[in-house]
């Protein structure tokens, strides 16, 4: 990283899966990304198996090749943060990365994964690009509110 805070945070309502970095977006995030070492994704559904493997073999997949064709690829193989992942692990995934993803999903599940792994101060201290999706985006609220705007 280079002298000084490399905080840079993109905080979306959602993506469009066929053009997911449409409208300059990828050009931005190859502008102000520092290094291309790794990517870090955060699941946004904690609690359904079904959602943890649709951003697994769907939504990650497509968002690194949006990346790569974009020109941003990174050296390390993207890795995915789920229930299941040791904490400690979590948190030095989330400290040497360059770009920590926020999927989402589920906010007060989100958030309530991170704190009970205890990975919340590290992703509020992380000093690199960070995008939130949704959910993801919410987690970095002070407070999280929810309003009916959809079936979900």
């Amino acid at each position: 990283m280079k002298e000084g805070s490399n905080m840079i945070r993109y905080y979306c309502s959602g993506f469009d899966i066929s053009n997911i970095f449409g409208h300059g977006l990828g050009e931005m995030i190859k502008s102000e990304l520092i290094e291309n070492k790794s990517i870090v994704f955060i699941t946004g559904n904690p609690n359904r198996p079904d959602k943890i493997d649709f951003d697994r073999n769907v939504i990650i997949p497509n968002f690194v090749s949006s990346f790569e064709k974009s020109g941003i690829k990174f050296i390390e193989k993207e890795s995915y943060i789920t229930p299941d992942v040791n904490p400690s692990d979590a948190i030095n995934k989330i400290k040497n990365a360059s770009l920590l993803f926020l999927l989402g999903g589920d906010p007060f599940e989100q958030k309530k994964m991170c704190e009970e792994m205890g990975i919340i101060s590290a992703i509020k201290e992380f000093d690199g690009i960070m995008m939130g999706m949704s959910a993801g985006a919410m987690l970095m609220s002070k407070y999280i509110i929810v309003t009916p705007c959809s079936e979900e």
